[in-house]
């Protein structure tokens, strides 16, 4: 065996800097299937879980504020973000896109793709 240095991931080029990574390490790419612009509001629940959001039942919610927890949607199965799916989006793109996004019904650009395995050769 060689001599290894142990790095942090965090504290490597690659958790920063996604060119620095070695492509061999990376089995997977997307191929974009369409682009399109369209206002925020204009998401639907089906587009709502495709961002993430997943149903979450009140025994699996974490208790923030001492209330009796209930069902909801959250991006981690755990955190109530909202009683609808379209409420937890709101609650994520305010911090991801912009605050008030919603409310301001911003113009967002919607990249579809799949996951595709790279063929190693």
């Amino acid at each position: 065996t060689g001599n290894f240095i142990t790095v942090a991931a965090k504290d490597s080029k690659g958790w920063t800097n996604v060119s620095a990574v070695s492509p061999e390490l990376m089995p997977y790419f997307i191929e974009i299937t369409s682009v399109k612009s369209e206002r925020i509001t204009e998401i639907t629940n089906e587009d709502c879980y495709k961002e993430g959001i997943v149903p979450v039942s009140c025994n699996d919610l974490f208790v923030m504020d001492g209330n009796m927890p209930f069902d909801g949607f959250s991006i981690d199965g755990k955190t109530w973000l909202g009683d609808s799916p379209q409420e937890a989006f709101i609650a994520i793109s305010n911090r991801a896109v912009k605050k008030d996004a919603w409310k301001n019904n911003v113009k967002v650009d919607v990249y579809e793709f799949k996951l595709v395995k790279r063929i190693c050769g």
